[in-house]
């Protein structure tokens, strides 16, 4: 049995993005569209670290109602933030850290409200030169074929349909991302409005904070609804998306690895019915639990 990948192999080695605390909300996300990034590192005019902005921030600036064109400054100090100053250095792994304990960390601390999908990394001499994601260990699991053991499956780790939020094609996206927020959740059901019983309701599409970014970015969040974004190119179908519940859980991985989904529809085989989500998080708390 070989050693255990450790932080310093699944980092991305794309580096790191970082913003002044002067930048207004809106320019954080025209950074992580551009750079395919889920998070930036927030610094003052001395270089003095206050923070590190995610997707899942903006997305909570949207939902109460607060000021998306504040800087990213105040928002670190509002107390909503996920990763604010005062959290940087408990959130903070040596690159020599073994991905299980780096997972572990992200299982420990993912109901709260202020939970974060990143561990900041930092090198011996403690410089903060990376910012691990979810992602990131999903991709290292999937490319090493490790941590998941041989029996663990898919509808052993998924969220279930009946815990999951939905909204109706016809609402506008920003109560869809009011409606991910208040239940503490990563992505919401597009499903027909005109349907009394839940069983029967049609899921149209599931709509993630990537989403919403890419809207953010597009400044196409006012007016739009969820059936205007649903027109675009962006958001991924189901079919790509799907899985089957009897799926190992490292096939899931390797799945999110190689088209970069953060969250995969659990689909069982020869139905439309959907059963689930499973996210990138649910496969790190599965590692991080192990």
């Amino acid at each position: 049995m070989g050693s255990q990948p450790d932080v310093d192999a699944a980092v991305n080695k794309r580096g790191i993005i970082v913003c002044s605390g002067e930048c207004a909300l809106t320019d954080v996300a025209d950074l992580l569209i551009e750079a395919d990034h889920t998070s930036v590192l927030v610094v003052d005019d001395s270089g003095n670290r206050l923070g590190v902005l995610t997707e899942n921030d903006l997305m909570a600036v949207c939902a109460t109602g607060a000021d998306l064109k504040s800087k990213v400054k105040h928002w670190l100090r509002s107390g909503n933030a996920r990763l604010p100053q005062d959290t940087v250095q408990m959130l903070t792994v040596d690159k020599a850290t073994l991905l299980i304990e780096a997972a572990r960390q992200m299982f420990l601390q993912r109901n709260s409200r202020q939970a974060c999908h990143h561990l900041l990394v930092k090198t011996p001499a403690g410089d903060i030169n990376w910012i691990l994601s979810a992602m990131d260990i999903v991709k290292a699991i999937a490319s090493q074929c490790t941590g998941l053991g041989t029996v663990a499956r898919v509808a052993d780790v998924m969220k279930t349909r009946v815990v999951l939020p939905e909204c109706v094609r016809s609402a506008p996206l920003v109560q869809a991302v009011r409606t991910m927020f208040e239940a503490n959740q990563n992505c919401v059901m597009v499903v027909d409005g005109d349907c009394e019983n839940a069983e029967d309701k049609r899921i149209h599409d599931v709509i993630t904070p990537r989403d919403f970014l890419h809207a953010l970015a597009g400044r196409d969040i006012a007016c739009a609804t969820v059936a205007d974004w649903l027109r675009g190119t962006i958001v991924t179908s189901l079919e790509l998306r799907r899985i089957s519940p009897h799926a190992m859980l490292l096939d899931a991985a390797k799945k999110m690895a190689s088209t970069n989904m953060h969250h995969l529809v659990v689909i069982e085989p020869g139905s439309c019915e959907i059963q689930g989500v499973v996210s990138c998080l649910d496969v790190v708390c599965f590692l991080g639990q192990s």
